[in-house]
C-alpha cells in the first residue's frame, strides 16, 4: 500500500510540474 502511495504521489508531482512547463511554453510561443 505504501509504495503504491509513493508511485501515485510521485505521479502528481510529474504532472503538476509538466503542465507548468508546458504553460511556460505556450507562453513563451505566444509571445
Amino acid at each position: 500500500g505504501e509504495s503504491m502511495e509513493n508511485a501515485l504521489r510521485a505521479c502528481c508531482k510529474g504532472i503538476k510540474i509538466g503542465k507548468i512547463l508546458i504553460h511556460r511554453e505556450g507562453d513563451n510561443g505566444q509571445q
